[in-house]
Formats: structure tokens, sequence, C-alpha cells
């Protein structure tokens, strides 16, 4: 699910999974928010879109254990390699 309907059915705990996911990719410095008024036109083409997704997980037995948060890019933009 997207993240404001996650937090919406969810609260506090998709919050903070969606924080903690956030933060990995800032600390692993594998991703860093940009601004898209700063980026010319023509280097916006460029962007490879991403989202954030929100799922529910359970376990074994079927019992909810927890919620975890995803950024997927879409990588059907990406340059194919050389």
């Amino acid at each position: 699910m997207i993240v404001k309907q996650a937090i919406d059915n969810l609260g506090n705990v998709a919050r903070k999974s969606v924080v903690q996911a956030i933060q990995q990719l800032l600390d692993r410095r594998s991703w860093h928010g940009v601004r898209l008024s700063t980026i010319p036109k023509e280097e916006r083409k460029l962007i490879i879109p991403c989202k954030l997704f929100v799922k529910k997980m359970y376990s074994t037995s079927g019992d909810f254990e927890m919620v975890k948060s995803r950024l997927v890019a879409g990588g059907n933009r990406q340059d194919t390699p050389v």
C-alpha cells in the first residue's frame, strides 16, 4: 500500500517504518533528496521515478508480525548496460 494509506490504516507503526527506511538510505549514502526546482528542465527528463511502498508482514502462522517499507525505483527508465 502507499504511504498515506499505511499511515491512515496503521498509524504510528507505519510512520516509524517509513522513517526507518528513508533513514537507512540516507545513512548508507545511497540516496538523497533534491528539490525539483533546483534541477534544470533538461535534466529532469533523466530522473528515475521511485515510490515508497509499505507492506504488512505476517508470521508463518498468519499472525501480524511487522510493517516493512521499501523504496522502489522505476527500473524501466534506467540506461541499458554497455
